[in-house]
């Protein structure tokens, strides 16, 4: 009964004796310009070995493997990285590509991660035991070819825990059709904060010339300033240009002063509407971006204006069923 208990345990605990050392591993994680905003390596090290749940990495020179990697912006867009492991001696383990189209490079904390660990994870004997590749010899017919060299694409939409809030300030001028009788220019000013994780949100206020229409036998002025707010949940396009998608809500003053009357009158009027919008931005040089915008709207009311006379009343102007605009200026991504 004893001899059998002994060969039991031998056989429930040869699994664990037969487990290997670990291999600890020095570090060489380097940011290239452009990356400042990257993972740097302390982090990128704890993460690493929180998913190990034991140390890994040593200070230079006493670990089994050296960690050598870089990251770098792309000249098209997105991020790369590459993660080699060799053994401490200099002989290849392994090497890791990794790229992302992400807005942000924080996108790749959680892959560097997670690749690093399986990259490092690897018993003593293995780092011990790798051969250094000759350059140019092909693997023998009747082995197949190890696969040492993995390219990772990481998704665009990957979570990035670390993108920044954005802010924008610009100067637009502005063209307004359908509010006024006639299609009139102004300028105006914006300002948006474009936080992580939740829809840009944009506010605008636009002052338009005063227009003078010609209703004889007098003359009509209009003139319009307007505050817009916007929520924009859809974006797409990457890099130098985007494009955003937006609901809006504006309000303002139209106000009208008749002249040359009998009896000139004078209203000042709450103009309020609801619409989209399209806004486009196309990046010149640093932080500062070419601004276009197209929007619809539908006003809340169709105010009209009249001149009464003794024997009939004229309209003189009521705002269109849709009205709309557009939108041309500079401003600064901050």
């Amino acid at each position: 009964m004893v001899r059998r208990l002994i060969v039991s345990g031998l056989l429930v605990t040869s699994p664990l004796l037969a487990q290997g050392q670990k291999a600890s591993a020095t570090i060489d994680w380097a940011r290239k310009p452009g990356a400042e905003q990257c993972i740097d390596a302390q982090a990128l090290a704890r993460a690493v070995e929180a998913r190990l749940q034991r140390p890994v990495f040593t200070a230079p020179g006493r670990g089994d493997a050296v960690v050598r990697g870089t990251v770098e912006p792309r000249a098209k867009g997105g991020w790369a990285a590459t993660i080699e492991l060799r053994s401490a001696d200099g002989r290849f383990v392994g090497v890791r590509e990794l790229s992302t189209d992400a807005e942000h490079c924080s996108a790749f904390d959680d892959s560097l991660a997670l690749v690093l660990a399986l990259l490092v994870d690897v018993e003593k004997k293995r780092v011990a035991a790798a051969p250094q590749p000759p350059a140019t010899q092909p693997p023998a017919p009747d082995k197949p070819r190890v696969r040492e060299r993995v390219k990772i694409e990481v998704p665009k939409e990957a979570h990035a825990p670390r993108l920044p809030w954005f802010y924008e300030l610009g100067a637009i001028g502005a063209a307004s059709f359908g509010i006024l009788p006639d299609p009139e220019l102004g300028l105006g000013a914006l300002a948006a904060l474009d936080p992580p994780h939740f829809p840009p949100v944009v506010l605008s206020a636009t002052f338009f010339r005063t227009q003078r229409t010609a209703r004889p036998p007098g003359r009509a002025s209009f003139s319009l300033v307007l505050a817009s707010f916007e929520l924009c949940p859809v974006r797409a396009g990457s890099g130098r240009v985007s494009l955003d998608g937006c609901i809006r809500q504006r309000a303002g003053r139209l106000e009208s002063v008749g002249t040359g009357f009998d009896d000139n009158g004078a209203d000042d009027r709450l103009y309020i509407d609801f619409g989209l919008s399209a806004d486009g931005a196309l990046v010149l040089a640093g932080p500062l971006e070419l601004f276009l915008s197209f929007g619809g709207s539908v006003p809340l009311t169709r105010d009209r204006f009249i001149v009464e006379g003794p024997s009939e009343t004229r309209q003189l102007h009521r705002s269109a069923a849709v009205v709309g605009d557009v939108g041309v200026g500079l401003k600064l991504r901050l």
